[in-house]
């Protein structure tokens, strides 16, 4: 409860189409790991308008060759977008508390 107001959070957008291979691959990583700290954002790309509205600053978030893709980002700054399961959980790692 508490830390959340004050350690900073993290953004986790998943660009992709529900349900596809790859989009499923990315979530079930996350999903193996304790991140009390990551908002995870599903922008699938058929519906991407709503959530646009909804949550602006994920507006321009595209999946990369046709692949789901993740962008983490934490006080405003994203780092450069994945589209490999392994290559996200060591970002998830590297950039944890």
């Amino acid at each position: 409860g508490a830390d959340l107001l004050l350690e900073p959070t993290r953004e986790l957008v998943i660009v992709g189409t529900k349900n596809s291979p790859d989009t499923v691959a990315l979530l079930a990583e996350v999903q193996q790991q304790y991140l009390p700290d990551l908002t995870l954002i599903l922008r699938p790309v058929d519906h991407s308008e709503v959530i646009d509205k909804l949550i602006p600053f994920i507006d321009g978030m595209d999946s990369m060759n046709d692949q789901a893709t993740a962008y983490l980002c934490q006080n405003f700054a994203c780092q450069r977008p994945q589209t490999s399961p392994e290559k996200l959980h060591e970002l998830l790692k590297q950039t944890g508390h």
